[in-house]
């Protein structure tokens, strides 16, 4: 199977939520990849999913890890900080999830701005008076 194919079958495994055959699928097409260097279009939409399989498969450091690697490559990827966000904070790591939420607020990550920030504040502070 071709690059095409093998991603478009770790979508379906997504899809059909086998999130950890999807994220192993992944792994395998980039480090293929990887090892050919050869250039190929669509590999930050197959690292997204990967990390995304990551997350939904309750692989919370690898989904951290593939999250920074794609802000490493692509400072400004919302969903990559939402996701980097989301992981940190399910592993109750809630100082860098701060920091990891101010980011994907900042990138417009979907579901997320600067008002819920502002109001979640302003709501703790109240709540401390």
């Amino acid at each position: 199977m071709d690059f095409h194919d093998r991603y478009t079958w770790a979508e379906i495994l997504f899809g059909d939520r086998r999130y950890t055959l999807a994220a192993k699928e992944l792994e395998s097409l980039l480090a293929d990849v990887a090892a050919e260097q050869t250039p190929v279009r669509g590999l930050g939409e197959a690292r997204q999913l990967l990390a995304r399989a990551h997350f939904h498969a309750a692989h919370l450091v690898r989904a951290e890890e593939t999250a920074r690697e794609i802000l490493a490559d692509n400072p400004v990827d919302a969903y990559a900080a939402l996701l980097l966000y989301r992981s940190l904070e399910r592993q109750s790591r809630h100082e860098e999830a701060a920091r990891a939420r101010t980011l994907a607020a900042v990138l417009g990550a979907p579901g997320m701005s600067w008002e819920d920030d502002e109001d979640t504040s302003d709501a703790s502070d109240r709540a401390t008076d």
